[in-house]
């Protein structure tokens, strides 16, 4: 069983969802960038007000986070891959009038919630654009000449 909390409070959205973010950082850099930005200026991307969600199991524990800053693509993350919590995050935004101009993250989550998306609604999904990002986990010392 899983429930999906939906945020109006950008730092209350942050405070919940930033642990996992952190974890993995460079797979989740741009939902964490974007959520940090949001709590400066809520209406930094648009007019629109944007959609920050929580999919949380049984216990309690955060198996999805989604953002979306219309009329910008669904951020979503699920790390691990939790299937049946991105279907419950595709059901209750269906149900709330959400249209999705595109979804965007890490490709097996991004891959997923598409294709659930697009059974669910009949909206085509397709890929447009694959991304790439890189981390620095070492900085190695360089050894500079002497000066004369």
């Amino acid at each position: 069983m899983f429930t999906v909390t939906y945020f109006d409070d950008s730092h209350l959205f942050y405070e919940q969802a930033h642990h996992l973010w952190e974890a993995a950082e460079t797979r989740n850099n741009l939902i964490m960038g974007l959520a940090l930005h949001l709590q400066s200026d809520l209406h930094a991307y648009g007019d629109a007000t944007p959609l920050m969600a929580l999919v949380r199991d049984e216990t309690g524990e955060i198996r999805a986070s989604a953002l979306m800053t219309p009329p910008f693509a669904l951020v979503v993350q699920s790390e691990p891959l939790n299937k049946p919590a991105l279907e419950v995050l595709a059901d209750a935004l269906i149900s709330s009038g959400w249209r999705l101009p595109g979804v965007n993250c890490v490709d097996e989550v991004s891959d997923c919630f598409a294709d659930m998306w697009q059974e669910k609604t009949g909206q085509l999904a397709r890929r447009i654009v694959n991304l790439r990002a890189y981390e620095l986990r070492q900085v190695l010392p360089i050894d500079y000449p002497t000066a004369k």
